[in-house]
């Protein structure tokens, strides 16, 4: 409540609607107002869809009672499993927590000569959901750990499956590895879903400025390339997690500058 005796300009509201003094949130503020074209709603966005994962915690009065019991192991976690309905859902998901980033950098980076940051802002919300895409069908397994699952029910459902199933890991077999088939078809369908939205954020490559478009364009390319890794896999991202290799990135740099480059001038 005390007068911090400053210039009167105010910080950014929280995602609460308050406002916050700290420097952190300050120096925010000033840098929105000095960059053409940035706001705080991508800010305020992310964290709205960080602070939608913490969990609901479950009263202890409606908690199953352990009994007695011993097995610390065997007890359900104090909160409902993380879930979303269908696409619509995570997609909204996937554009707070990793499309708002191209708002956030795009004022920051600009944008080639002839274009304009909303020719520019579309492609970018691509690559963001795409990025986040592909650490949903990356961590599967580590997420169920932590009662949580980033598949959309409807299309879990529609392979013939229940999120019971992929969050206790059984559609992968514990004695010889192999992965149900319904739930290969699954992942495969969501990889699709993925690729489709790099394909949209690679045409605004050329909308980018030259310093900009190699890194942009390594960071969509190699992350992107652990999808063909969980195919790879056997779609088996429950026991097993897709990654790339120092070297297979360092390996896929010129191609990709020479893409970055030369494929952004058509």
């Amino acid at each position: 409540d005390d007068d911090d005796g400053g210039d009167g300009a105010s910080s950014p509201p929280s995602s609460s609607g308050s406002t916050s003094s700290s420097p952190e949130t300050i120096a925010l503020a000033d840098t929105i107002r000095a960059t053409d074209g940035m706001s705080p709603e991508p800010f305020l966005d992310m964290i709205a869809g960080m602070r939608s994962d913490l969990p609901a915690v479950v009263p202890s009065s409606e908690r199953p009672s352990d009994a007695g019991g011993d097995d610390d192991a065997a007890a359900p976690p104090p909160f409902p499993p993380r879930t979303f309905a269908d696409w619509p859902s995570l997609r909204e998901y996937c554009y707070d927590v990793a499309g708002t980033v191209g708002l956030m950098t795009l004022p920051v980076m600009g944008v080639a000569e002839g274009y304009g940051l909303d020719d520019a802002i579309p492609p970018g919300v691509e690559l963001g959901i795409a990025l986040q895409l592909v650490n949903v069908l990356r961590d599967v397994g580590e997420d169920a750990k932590r009662g949580r699952l980033y598949l959309p029910l409807d299309a879990v459902h529609a392979a013939g499956l229940t999120a019971e199933e992929i969050l206790s890991g059984a559609v992968v077999n514990a004695v010889d590895g192999s992965v149900d088939a319904r739930y290969a078809t699954l992942i495969e369908g969501e990889i699709q879903r993925a690729e489709a939205h790099f394909a949209r954020a690679r045409v605004g490559i050329k909308m980018l400025p030259p310093a900009a478009r190699l890194p942009v364009t390594a960071a969509g390319e190699i992350y992107g390339a652990l999808l063909n890794k969980v195919r790879a896999n056997g779609y088996d991202n429950i026991t097993r997690r897709a990654y790339t290799t120092t070297g297979e990135k360092l390996r896929a740099l010129p191609g990709l500058a020479a893409r970055a480059w030369f494929g952004s001038r058509a």
